[in-house]
């Protein structure tokens, strides 16, 4: 445990305002944009798959930004 993370683990106040930050916004935050995950996922996933179906090598692929369901750069 890193010495900043201990001190947050003690500071109580800080912890709860926290802790209310993430449950107000949750709905909001990208870390917790499952279902735009899954849409990525999907996507690219069907991108591997149209590949291998047209006879070409396995290759990186950049998984497309979705912002706010909208496709972006």
């Amino acid at each position: 445990m890193k010495v900043a993370d201990a001190a947050l683990a003690q500071d109580l106040p800080r912890l709860r305002a926290l802790q209310q930050h993430l449950d107000a916004q949750r709905l909001h935050l990208p870390l917790f944009g499952t279902n735009r995950y899954v849409r990525q996922d999907q996507a690219l996933l069907s991108r591997l798959f149209e590949r291998q179906r047209a006879g070409l090598a396995p290759g990186a692929l950049k998984a497309a930004l979705l912002v706010k369901g909208r496709q972006g750069a």
